[in-house]
């Protein structure tokens, strides 16, 4: 950490410190709509919603009006949470670009995943340097260097002839900074049948596990047709993506997982289900993790067809839930595919809709979870009265997906409307957090009062955050293990703010800053020591976990004081 004061003299305004609430989140801005946009020359006029690391890193998008960039990528510095610092801009040369230049920063690509020690990776398009027209690229910042993972015009090794034309949509990249991407290829030889490629950062750089036409591994007679969506990559960096197959073995999607040479295709249109019925046909989407996956894949059943969510352990598939399952609150009627996430240990959150006894228009959607055992949690259900708020207000359908995350320690993160008296179109949705305990908390929510860095306290009347595919997926997300949950948020007065909401996680100690299991005069000493310092989130005396140490940090030390952690 760098301090630039310290003074046990700081031990006799012990006294003057007040109790904080462990239930309620701590709001920290990153920065404010109208503040300086580094490097620009300019203020910040517009900004995207934010991502967070492992370690407490944010980047987001933004727009200024500046006279050096309009638009560009920032992130908050690893040493020090609370500066800012730009990381790619708006036409600034493209890092071996060959006069390439960055173009605009919009929001629909450039979602920054954040790694480990604060590495970023992100696509975003380019122009010049004799493009035809603007074309995306895949890059990545690590230790403040910026370099391109993969640009169009380069060549991909193990392809001869044909180079990248772009890439496509958006990166994955895993916490230890690789990447992966799905290409378009022009050239030489290059048609409609072949002309895609899934390709990620490997031993030796760039290697290629799936082209289009080219052949399908351990299934002779067949070829790859085009993959959909973007790949995801594992922490243990193993890459999965879905893809067409034509010849011997015909079927209008796959699921592959794994590493180069080293190829498992986990199911495809010709597989039998574990039901014993015949999977259905159409994309799939999936969640990956360190262990194994979880894919959403009808399955057809007479002159009908189910939809249904499989898991795979990294030997066999097997059922998580499906339409027509009876679960804890009826038989399942419905899910929303998009709300599929995972975590670490393969945890499944689910949107869902049901029918039974007692259930009827108004309390037939819910949120749950299903374990690797087969468990299953219900998280929220339509009807229920939301933490926080008064009485007679309920959650309303929680069967779309606007938002939801589960961490590896099992807090779930989700985004859900209201209903009831006092209830309207200005304050009518929330982000919760419920812990695998059952307790629940409320983040924020339309209408609701958050105060700002300056000090003066609003009306909230947006939010918005990145949800992710999974804590492994390798996807952009806004929460971490921390506790922390990034957040873009817009207020009634015009004011736009990027804020941490920090809620300690279940187990954490709070106050215990030197990780001995107590709060006492060990953890006052640090936190005196290392007074005013500024450094990584969580480390010195920083308590509260905003990357510094002042009065907050004491706060907690003595809200907590004598405290023996279970």
């Amino acid at each position: 950490m760098t301090r630039s004061t310290s003074s046990l003299a700081l031990a006799a305004l012990v006294t003057l410190a007040g109790a904080a609430s462990a239930d309620t989140p701590d709001i920290r801005e990153i920065v404010r709509k109208w503040n300086a946009a580094p490097a620009t020359g300019g203020q910040f006029t517009q900004l995207g919603i934010p991502t967070i690391g492992p370690d407490g890193r944010v980047a987001f998008s933004g727009t200024s009006n500046g006279f050096l960039g309009p638009t560009g990528m920032w992130a908050t510095h690893p040493d020090n949470p609370q500066s800012i610092g730009i990381v790619a801009m708006e036409n600034a040369p493209v890092p071996g670009g060959n006069g390439k230049l960055f173009s605009g920063f919009y929001w629909l690509h450039d979602r920054a995943i954040v790694g480990d020690d604060g590495v970023l990776g992100f696509a975003n398009e380019v122009y010049g340097g004799g493009l035809p027209s603007y074309r995306l690229g895949a890059f990545k910042s690590d230790n403040g260097v910026l370099e391109s993972v993969l640009l169009p015009g380069d060549a991909i090794p193990g392809i001869a002839g044909p180079t990248v034309d772009q890439v496509y949509d958006n990166v994955a990249m895993n916490r230890h900074g690789r990447v992966a991407v799905r290409a378009t290829l022009k050239g030489a030889g290059v048609n409609a049948s072949n002309d895609s490629v899934v390709a990620f950062e490997w031993i030796g750089g760039i290697n290629t596990v799936q082209r289009e036409g080219s052949p399908a591994p351990g299934m002779p007679g067949t070829t790859f047709g085009t993959s959909w969506g973007v790949p995801q990559i594992t922490n243990a960096s193993a890459v999965s993506f879905d893809s067409q197959l034509f010849g011997a073995t015909n079927s209008n999607w796959s699921v592959w997982t794994g590493y180069p040479g080293l190829m498992t295709n986990v199911a495809n249109a010709t597989h039998i289900s574990p039901f014993a019925l015949p999977y259905t046909n159409g994309a799939t989407v999936m969640s990956s993790y360190d262990d194994g996956m979880v894919f959403s894949k009808g399955v057809e059943s007479g002159q009908s067809w189910f939809e249904a969510y499989w898991r795979w352990d990294g030997s066999v598939v097997s059922p998580v839930a499906w339409v027509g399952q009876l679960g804890p609150l009826g038989t399942y009627t419905d899910f929303d595919e998009y709300s599929l996430v995972t975590n670490d240990a393969g945890d499944t959150l689910l949107r869902t809709v049901f029918e039974g006894p007692g259930v009827n228009a108004d309390n037939d959607t819910a949120i749950i979870v299903v374990n690797t055992d087969g468990d299953q949690e219900v998280i929220a259900r339509e009807g229920d009265t939301p933490w926080g708020l008064w009485n007679d207000v309920e959650f309303s359908d929680l069967d779309f997906s606007f938002g939801e995350a589960i961490t590896d320690g099992g807090r779930v993160y989700f985004e859900a409307g209201m209903r009831g008296p006092g209830i309207n179109a200005d304050n009518d949705r929330g982000i919760w957090a419920r812990e695998a305990d059952g307790t629940m908390h409320l983040i924020i929510r339309e209408g609701g009062y958050i105060k700002l860095g300056d000090g003066l306290g609003r009306w909230v009347e947006d939010f918005r955050f990145y949800s992710g595919r999974g804590t492994q997926s390798g996807t952009a997300t806004g929460v971490n293990e921390l506790g922390q949950i990034a957040l873009r948020v817009t207020c009634t007065d015009g004011t736009m703010a990027i804020v941490v909401a920090t809620l300690p996680t279940p187990g954490h100690c709070p106050g215990d800053v030197n990780g001995d299991g107590a709060v006492d005069f060990e953890d006052l000493n640090i936190v005196l020591a290392e007074w005013d310092s500024i450094g990584p989130v969580g480390t010195g005396g920083d308590a509260d976990f905003d990357g510094d140490t002042d009065f907050d940090d004491l706060n907690i030390i003595l809200a907590n004081w004598g405290h023996i952690c279970s």
